[in-house]
Parts: C-alpha cells; structure tokens; sequence
C-alpha cells in the first residue's frame, strides 16, 4: 500500500494512469503542478511546474493511446500543452 500525499500543495484536479505502462500515472492540480510518479519505483518520478501567471490551473489530462512516453495538459486559460516525460523540463508543444 501506499500514499502519495506529498505531490501537490493544492487540490487535486486529475489523475490519469498510463495507457501503456500501467505503474505509471500523472497527476495535475491547482498548484501548477504536473507529477508522473511510477508505483513501483519511487526514484522515477518527474515534476513540472508551470508559469501559473500563463497557464492558470491544470483542468484535465490524457496519455497518448499507443506511446507511454507522452501526454496533454489543459489549463484553465484555455492552453493545450504537451510533454514528452522522457524529457519533462519542458511542454514540447502548447497550444
């Protein structure tokens, strides 16, 4: 069993678990914060953290049906954005 209670300072808007690899899953929230986590291995985790004064509140999100790897954001602002996790320092595409 485990908690994951650390991963935002805010609420909690979405939770989507991998398509592909089902260990893995996103989490976006009010804070701005995007964070992949995989259950299996805590030390494989990723954090983005948006612009919050540009990208407002994270509304939902979704795995790529057919790519492990990559995801979409969309913002309260009306922004899409998308990330690639295996580099997630930045959105590869916004819309």
């Amino acid at each position: 069993k485990a908690t994951y209670s650390n991963l935002h300072s805010d609420k909690v808007q979405a939770v989507r678990w991998n398509r592909i690899n089902e260990q893995v899953f996103v989490s976006g929230g009010y804070d701005g914060r995007l964070n992949i986590q995989d259950v299996r291995d805590s030390t494989k985790a990723g954090t983005y953290l948006m612009n919050k004064k540009t990208y407002k509140d994270i509304e939902s999100l979704q795995w790529h049906p057919k790519s492990e790897y990559n995801l979409v954001a969309t913002t309260e602002s009306g922004h899409l954005l998308g990330f690639d996790t295996r580099n997630f320092t930045t959105p590869i595409f916004s819309v």
